[in-house]
């Protein structure tokens, strides 16, 4: 995950703390098998504890701005997959609720694009539809 540090602080235009973060953040995802914020809570800071972790987590997404394409671009590059196997999946907690395309590496899902829903509850057709696309639009088709 060091190649991915230096991609990103090569390519962003962020503190070395935030991208420790988030390439932090993906390892636990790898760690943990799964997106789902409060397990990765148990393992992305092994200094803090559980609760402090989500709420950090949870600040992450709420307030975390960058080009998300370019981040999917960076993160896409990362990964030396020919064909990739997208993963769809939603989570929400509180009035927090992100819907995920992700990409199979390694048999975990790696979030690449998410849009944050103004709503509680699942996504409609319409919503799936655009992300989907958004993913075509950058990667293209092909790359399915």
């Amino acid at each position: 995950m060091q190649s991915l540090f230096t991609t990103l602080k090569e390519q962003l235009q962020l503190s070395d703390k935030k991208i420790t973060f988030f390439v932090r953040f993906i390892e636990s995802i790898i760690e943990k098998k799964t997106i789902n914020l409060d397990e990765i809570a148990e393992v992305i800071n092994p200094n803090n504890t559980k609760k402090s972790n989500y709420r950090i987590l949870q600040r992450f997404f709420k307030d975390f701005h960058l080009c998300f394409t370019a981040l999917a671009k960076i993160l896409m590059s990362s990964l030396s997959i020919d064909k990739k196997i997208l993963i769809i999946d939603r989570t929400q907690w509180k009035e927090i609720n992100i819907y995920f395309i992700s990409v199979k590496y390694q048999g975990v899902a790696i979030p690449i694009l998410w849009n944050l829903l103004d709503k509680k509850g699942n996504t409609n057709t319409l919503e799936r539809k655009d992300l989907i696309e958004d993913y075509v639009n950058i990667f293209g088709l092909d790359s399915i």
